[in-house]
């Protein structure tokens, strides 16, 4: 993938030590962007402002993929170029996913069919789909806040300004790691875009979230909006955004719908926290 990842474990990731399955793969869509596949060895990397332009602000990008694949290009590198123009240092996150054969008939013989969008036996499926993958990607979430905060000096950053934002399975990354209660590992902001479930209780010290999803996203609406509740109900400060239509996975995507501003309600948001300058 791109060059200067920078591996966030010593040696084999926590909880993926028996690990036999295929290496990690990058996958080639039908219109040129990159998706990666069967992620082992979880890395961030680097995505830099422009020489003198940084501000001091982090944040760790997790894109989305059903915990199946990260959408590299679609989710992580736009959105590390959007942070980085406007002077915030950017880390793709490439966390741990579940283990998928080269044939997707291969999970559909084990799982059955999918259901369809919409469909309550849908989040069950996923969640016997993928196992324990969205632990391991909270687990690599979190260390990648560690490692950016260590290594904060080297990159000239505020260890008090290194945030989190993830689209779809990578919002369930992104919440997890704000909901961590290890001090070391909590983002300062955590930014959830049409992020899938929760799944871990959030204490009072959680950072500030910030919610986008589009109200005829049958995928992941709901479980936004339970994320949000989970939030104001820890007492913890969040602002969410809801929009009439944009479907599932716009991420900085113009597509002639309501989803087309979001980003620049986000750009408000961590202007009003000082994650951006004025």
């Amino acid at each position: 993938m791109e060059a200067g990842q920078i591996r966030l474990w010593p040696g084999v990731a926590p909880g993926s030590e028996t690990w036999t399955h295929d290496e990690e793969t990058v996958i080639d869509s039908a219109t040129g962007t990159r998706a990666v596949r069967n992620v082992v060895v979880p890395t961030v990397t680097p995505v830099l402002p422009s020489t003198d332009a940084g501000n001091g602000s982090a944040v760790v990008i997790a894109p989305g993929g059903g915990f199946a694949a990260l959408a590299w290009d679609h989710e992580g590198m736009p959105m590390a170029r959007w942070f980085a123009e406007r002077g915030v240092t950017a880390f793709v996150l490439k966390y741990r996913l579940a283990p998928m054969p080269s044939d997707p008939a291969e999970v559909f013989a084990k799982l059955g069919p999918m259901p369809e969008p919409g469909d309550p036996k849908l989040g069950a499926w996923l969640l016997k789909a993928v196992g324990n993958a969205p632990d391991l990607g909270a687990a690599d979430g979190e260390q990648a806040i560690r490692t950016v905060r260590t290594r904060a000096a080297a990159w000239e950053l505020d260890p008090a300004r290194i945030g989190v934002l993830g689209f779809s399975a990578g919002g369930t990354v992104a919440l997890r790691t704000g909901a961590t209660t290890d001090p070391d590992a909590r983002p300062s902001f955590v930014a959830n875009v049409y992020g899938a479930f929760l799944g871990r209780d959030v204490p009072a010290e959680a950072p500030p979230q910030f919610a986008v999803v589009a109200a005829d996203d049958s995928l992941c609406c709901g479980m936004v909006l339970d994320a949000v509740q989970h939030w104001i109900a820890a007492g913890a400060s969040t602002e969410l955004h809801m929009y009439e239509s944009g479907g599932h996975g716009f991420a900085l995507t113009k597509q002639g719908a309501p989803t087309d501003t979001w980003a620049d309600r986000l750009q408000d948001w961590l202007t009003a926290r000082g994650v951006l300058p004025h």
